[in-house]
């Protein structure tokens, strides 16, 4: 019973294992190459460290405007000399203070608090936008090496299938050179061939594995993993016209909105710079007793402060312990009006609004200039999408006319009016022009690709 408990685990065992080494082996469709490039590649890894640190900035540059409380205290002891009239001694003493200080921001005071308040928003979006525009970077490089590993792995079958047909070949001219019927030129053209048909061979084994490695590294498996991805056929080449969808791609360009908030965060900055150089204004006041002291101030950059203070202090003669130094009790107060008002600063009140506003230029320079490019980007790469169907289309129709004629030249063969030779080099020809319509296949795979993720940005794989 025992014995069979064990076999049936061990069984168990094997089949999860199998199970998983199935859903392993089972082909990597486009969107599931995407999704695991972003989770477990490094650049995607790296992406979401990015939009983490970035997340800790926008929260670090918030903290002056976060309410603050502060606690300090001591205890002094000592003895210093004392005199008063014709008594000279000395004075033993022991202090100790405690202060709780809060200070608060009033942003409604301050334009430069209002402005940073309203920056920590753009910086937010900022931050998002640089996440997003990764990502859509990332996944046009994932398709890439998706569409580059197809095209190689297409290429090394045709490849290996030109061997084939080009081996045939030369032993069929050699056939005939032994019986007399080929000459030894045909017999040096079809070891050309075959040379050059392993030479082919080799070189596409070798783009295949470059590509399997491009893809494996992005993805963030091993570099000798086996790639399997799923061919989603042909693209459909119609898509929008450029000035169709050159408003929606302003809005949802990441680069463009970038520009949009830095450009709303230069003003901001500029609003908050118009405070530098101006007087700052502070109602003040106080309240002292015997035991402590409370403190409050308001200054015209809105900061508001509140500081509380607990004070105790014993002290005697050291000699004449029967003199009573307590001092007079009572409470008291203050307030007034203090204006701190900077006369020179070396220039750099000016400097910063200068810079501010210079800024705003550059930054409103830089958004004009993103949707001239966007236009001219938009439409070139439009017509890179035309010239990509355009020669799969080609391609098409030499494979057309070269199958065609392999089917024409193979009737003839059989009615003994082609030769080996003539179908053989028809049947490299279909090859070639297989080859031309998978390299075409492939470069519109990713001129749509370009295309769709000008317009669209992140979301451009929704659209393919």
């Amino acid at each position: 019973m025992k014995r069979n408990i064990k076999t049936k685990g061990v069984l168990c065992l094997a089949l999860l294992l199998l199970i998983s080494l199935a859903a392993a082996a089972q082909p990597l469709t486009l969107e599931e190459s995407i999704t695991q490039a972003v989770s477990e590649g490094a650049a995607g890894r790296m992406l979401q460290g990015s939009l983490d640190l970035d997340a800790i900035l926008v929260q670090e540059k918030g903290v002056p405007l976060e309410t603050k409380l502060t606690a300090k205290g001591g205890a002094n002891w000592g003895e210093k000399p004392f005199s008063i009239g014709s008594l000279e001694d000395r004075l033993s003493f022991n202090q100790q203070s405690l202060t709780l200080e809060i200070q608060h921001p009033v942003i409604w005071m301050s334009k430069a608090l209002s402005a940073a308040q309203s920056s920590l928003g753009h910086e937010g979006d900022l931050a998002q936008l640089r996440w997003e525009q990764g990502l859509a970077d990332l996944a046009y490089q994932v398709v890439e090496v998706y569409f580059g590993c197809l095209k190689a792995q297409r290429m090394g079958e045709l490849a290996k299938e030109a061997v084939r047909v080009a081996r045939w070949n030369m032993d069929v001219v050699q056939a005939r050179f032994n019986v007399g019927t080929a000459t030894i030129a045909e017999v040096l053209a079809a070891e050309a061939d075959l040379k050059e048909a392993r030479l082919q061979e080799l070189q596409s084994q070798e783009g295949q594995k470059a590509a399997q490695m491009a893809f494996n590294v992005l993805l963030g498996r091993s570099l000798d993993e086996p790639v399997e991805l799923v061919d989603p056929g042909a693209p459909s080449v119609a898509v929008p016209h450029p000035l169709e969808v050159l408003p929606l791609a302003k809005a949802n360009r990441p680069d463009l909105l970038r520009a949009q908030a830095e450009l709303a965060l230069a003003e901001l900055g500029e609003l908050a710079a118009c405070e530098e150089g101006r007087p700052i204004l502070a109602l003040v006041g106080q309240y002292q007793w015997e035991d402590g002291e409370i403190a409050l101030s308001l200054n015209s950059r809105g900061l508001l402060g509140l500081s509380g203070t607990y004070n105790r202090q014993d002290s005697e003669l050291v000699t004449n312990k029967e003199i009573d130094l307590d001092g007079s009790e009572g409470d008291s107060y203050l307030a007034g009006l203090q204006v701190q008002w900077p006369l020179f600063d070396g220039g750099a009140s000016k400097l910063k609004q200068e810079k501010a506003k210079e800024g705003v230029k550059l930054a409103r320079l830089a958004v004009e200039q993103l949707e001239t490019q966007l236009e001219l980007e938009l439409n070139s790469l439009h017509l890179a999408l035309e010239r990509s169907g355009a020669r799969l289309e080609l391609a098409r129709g030499r494979l057309d006319e070269m199958t065609e004629r392999l089917r024409t030249t193979q009737k003839l063969h059989e009615a003994q009016l082609a030769t080996d030779f003539d179908v053989a080099q028809l049947e490299l020809a279909v090859l070639g022009a297989e080859s031309d319509v998978a390299v075409a296949l492939c470069d519109l795979h990713v001129a749509k690709a370009a295309y769709l993720k000008g317009v669209y940005g992140p979301s451009f794989l929704r659209e393919m």
